[in-house]
């Protein structure tokens, strides 16, 4: 079942382009091949927030962490040779649903899989 997953346009633009930007941020601050703890995800999330002079309130950190954190558990176990760049992967983290897993918010597995292919196969 999807989570509601918007975010507040007053506080950060729900454009997926902005996501991508404030994604991609987080990605950069984190050791992407092991897994980080939910610590360092929202440490490091805020830490792009800042960059983009976005206000971090919690609701708008904890969403753009789950993103992150989905992101990272579907590379663990999709991506673990590291094929996709971080900008394909910031890309499709930020349109793809999220689903409530038994870890907690994961991307679907082959959706997202198929979704980042998509991306990373686009001659732009």
């Amino acid at each position: 079942m999807p989570l509601p997953d918007t975010l507040p346009p007053c506080a950060c633009p729900a454009d997926p382009l902005a996501r991508v930007s404030l994604i991609a941020g987080a990605l950069a601050r984190l050791d992407t091949v092991s897994a980080p703890d939910e610590g360092a995800i929202q440490a490091a999330v805020d830490l792009a927030l800042a960059e983009d002079g976005v206000s971090a309130s919690g609701a708008i950190g904890a969403k753009l962490a789950a993103r992150v954190t989905a992101l990272l558990r579907w590379r663990a176990v999709q991506d673990d040779a590291l094929v996709y760049s971080a900008a394909d992967l910031a890309e499709a983290a930020a349109v793809a649903t999220l689903l409530e897993g038994p870890t907690g918010q994961v991307f679907d597995p082959e959706g997202f899989t198929d979704l980042v292919a998509f991306i990373a196969e686009m001659p732009f």
